[in-house]
């Protein structure tokens, strides 16, 4: 399910997820019923819509949404706005920047996503 993203500044942006997705009319025998629980959110930011440009994902589980704290992702900024070549344009983010190689260490950018309960 794609959700609207509202831009609040700059660099930052927000959108509401919801606990359980919409209800579905009918389905297979009408009566029946499917039971939901949110396992996780993601967001995909790209510097342009042209195509070939690196994907970068942020994604949280349900249990980082519940605690409502901060989480950062950490990207190498070698592959924005996109490698030339490159077969995989995707990037999923790193909790833990040292995973990155020491020479990457400055060459690195964040994606922080802040949930929160909605008022």
């Amino acid at each position: 399910m794609a959700l609207p993203f509202t831009r609040l500044s700059e660099q930052q942006y927000e959108a509401t997820v919801p606990p359980s997705p919409p209800a579905a009319a009918g389905g297979p025998g009408e009566g029946d019923r499917c039971r939901w629980r949110l396992v996780s959110t993601s967001a995909r930011f790209a510097a342009t819509a042209t195509e070939g440009d690196e994907v970068f994902e942020a994604r949280l589980s349900a249990e980082q949404l519940a605690r409502e704290k901060p989480v950062v992702l950490y990207y190498w900024r070698g592959t924005y706005p996109r490698m030339p070549g490159a077969i995989i344009t995707r990037s999923l983010g790193e909790p833990d920047r040292q995973v990155f190689r020491p020479e990457f260490q400055n060459q690195l950018f964040t994606i922080t996503l802040t949930p929160r309960a909605a008022p």
